[in-house]
């Protein structure tokens, strides 16, 4: 996979850009007339989704889910609950296709006779697919297997995504940069934006290096070996442990995260804006020396577990804190009490 796709499929955004990117990877592997995002509720037969380009049909998804029920691939999910990406003419001919409502109704108006799938997520009665549409050539063999490749990384992608959201992460996409790493800690690949944190913050580190610099290298080894004597840890869903490096007036956070595509790891960097702020600049506020500190990571964008493990405290600790800061500088939010702060900087 190319740095490009790897950047495109890896990125952490929260999970409503999730779609966008995961149509750019998959545009990278297989041309198509269309691409749509869909997530399905089997139960209520709803669909929401992305469609690239947008097509002329009103209400397409509204039309689609009237006729689901019978669209061969869907048919072939629910009963041998197949999860591999699979085509449209490997379960019907076009002369049936063509008998079938769901052609005449949708397909037929948006010149689709040829379908291919890539299944991301099963939760509860919902379902997560990628599809791609063409009207006159059918999808080849070799090209399934392309989607088949692909496939666990968007599995992982769309995980982290939903992670990201859960935790009310609101990262900038352009501070990112993914590496994978193998069970031991070994550099598989890395997208360009990690290549270009790297040679920025670690001195020395050279354009095409094959490997980690040093001092981040120790520090996956020394997490890898933490994890192998707790096999509980290892095994968890995401397992995160963060290293600051501070440079160039900014500060690298690297996280190294369970990779659940090939029992790896994966190291993700993201490169924030340091807003040098010392311990005591807020006590003019009248807050105390502890609570400048919590002050100061909120700013910063992170949830109450972040600041609870950066300053070494409890999460409830850390609410506590906060609403004493609330109280000081009579605001109700977070984001009210970021804004106080960093007025009273300028």
């Amino acid at each position: 996979m190319s740095d490009v796709l790897l950047d495109a499929v890896f990125a952490l955004h929260r999970n409503w850009n999730f779609p966008i990117r995961a149509l750019e990877a998959i545009r990278h592997v297989v041309s198509a007339n269309t691409y749509s995002y869909n997530e399905v509720d089997l139960k209520r037969w709803r669909i929401v989704g992305v469609v690239v380009p947008d097509v002329s049909l009103k209400n397409p998804f509204d039309v689609l889910a009237r006729h689901l029920h019978e669209h061969p691939l869907v048919e072939n999910h629910a009963r041998l609950n197949r999860t591999q990406p699979c085509k449209l003419s490997s379960y019907t001919t076009q002369q049936r296709l063509h008998r079938l409502g769901v052609y005449n109704e949708f397909f037929r108006h948006i010149d689709v006779n040829y379908q291919a799938v890539v299944y991301v997520a099963e939760r509860a009665h919902n379902l997560v697919v990628m599809t791609i549409d063409r009207k006159t050539i059918d999808f080849s063999d070799e090209e399934i297997l392309l989607l088949s490749r692909l496939r666990p990384y968007l599995v992982q992608a769309y995980r982290n995504a939903m992670h990201a959201s859960q935790l009310g992460a609101s990262r900038q996409p352009d501070t990112l940069g993914m590496v994978m790493l193998n069970s031991k800690g070994g550099l598989e690949m890395m997208s360009e934006r990690a290549r270009q944190i790297m040679q920025k913050h670690f001195h020395g580190f050279p354009e095409r290096a094959t490997g980690l610099p040093q001092e981040l290298h120790l520090w996956v080894r020394s997490q890898v070996a933490k994890y192998r004597e707790n096999s509980e840890c290892y095994h968890q869903a995401i397992a995160c442990r963060s290293l600051p490096v501070c440079s160039n007036g900014r500060k690298v956070v690297a996280k190294l995260v369970k990779n659940h595509v090939d029992r790896g790891l994966m190291l993700v960097l993201e490169e924030e804006v340091s807003f040098g702020v010392n311990s005591w600049c807020f006590e003019g506020m009248g807050l105390s020396r502890q609570q400048s500190r919590v002050l100061e990571e909120l700013m910063k964008g992170k949830t109450n577990k972040e600041i609870a493990n950066a300053l070494h405290l409890q999460p409830n600790t850390i609410k506590t804190y906060l609403q004493t800061i609330y109280e000081k500088l009579n605001v109700s939010t977070r984001a009210a009490a970021a804004v106080k702060g960093k007025e009273y900087l300028r």
